[in-house]
């Protein structure tokens, strides 16, 4: 009868099956909470349980390698591969995915903060436009205090005074306030 119907009867056959589900579901888990109960799950099977064991630490280098690629990208379109390939491989990288643009985005923001001079505020402002990134009240601002700082070189009636600015212009240059 259990042949006719193809269930598996045997215990043996039920084993199979129930290891070949524990595997399957370590295979589709989302994220490390939900690999670490499949893993549980496999380690109650004992010695018995080494194809679920494998599938987990298979899934587990999987999950491993998606949040290496998220944490490594350093542009915005590494970033959105990285998010992509998390996607397709259907794991759950919302969260590192949204820490990690911020992370980007504030990297080109203090770029752009820092810049010493005009052409490295534009560049820093096409690096920000390149990735999709608001930069441009942040490069507007830099680019008024290094005019400023220009305009101040340009008047100096004397070398004492032109060090002093350009002691300012270097504090500036470190991203400290012009005042």
């Amino acid at each position: 009868a259990c042949a006719e119907a193809s269930v598996a009867c045997s215990v043996a056959d039920v084993r199979e099956a129930e290891l070949s589900a524990l595997a399957a579901n370590a295979l589709r888990a989302q994220n490390t909470d939900q690999l670490e109960a499949a893993e549980a799950a496999c380690v109650s099977h004992g010695r018995s349980g080494a194809d679920c064991a494998t599938a987990v630490h298979a899934r587990d280098l999987q999950i491993t390698e998606l949040h290496t690629g998220i944490r490594e990208a350093v542009t915005m379109a590494a970033l959105d591969a990285a998010e992509q390939a998390c996607a397709d491989a259907v794991a759950q990288c919302a969260s590192l995915v949204a820490q990690r643009r911020l992370e980007i985005e504030a990297s080109l923001l203090e770029r752009v903060r820092v810049a010493a001079s005009l052409s490295q505020v534009d560049v820093g402002a096409e690096d920000c436009e390149d990735a999709f990134v608001s930069c441009s009240t942040v490069a507007d601002v830099r680019k008024v205090e290094v005019e400023t700082v220009l305009a101040d070189l340009r008047t100096v009636p004397n070398l004492y005074q032109l060090d002093a600015a350009l002691a300012t212009s270097a504090g500036v240059s470190d991203g400290q306030a012009l005042f």
